[in-house]
């Protein structure tokens, strides 16, 4: 009922990804993250964390079975 949460403090490798915009990418994620204050589950079961000045949707994927 009460749709907040507060992740501590995220840790992450020193270990730097190749690629433009890649660790920007990763930077701003990580700073989603930890400016969330409140969730939403929705219908499609479908995770929302928001925070000041941003929002962060996460879908859920069908599970793959592999052989």
């Amino acid at each position: 009922d009460d749709r907040r949460i507060t992740f501590g403090p995220i840790i992450s490798t020193k270990m730097a990804c190749v690629g433009p915009g890649i660790m920007e990418t990763e930077a701003s994620y990580l700073a989603a993250l930890q400016g969330a204050r409140s969730f939403m589950i929705g219908p499609d079961g479908a995770l929302t964390l928001s925070g000041a000045s941003m929002s962060v949707r996460f879908i859920p994927q069908p599970r793959q079975i592999r052989p």
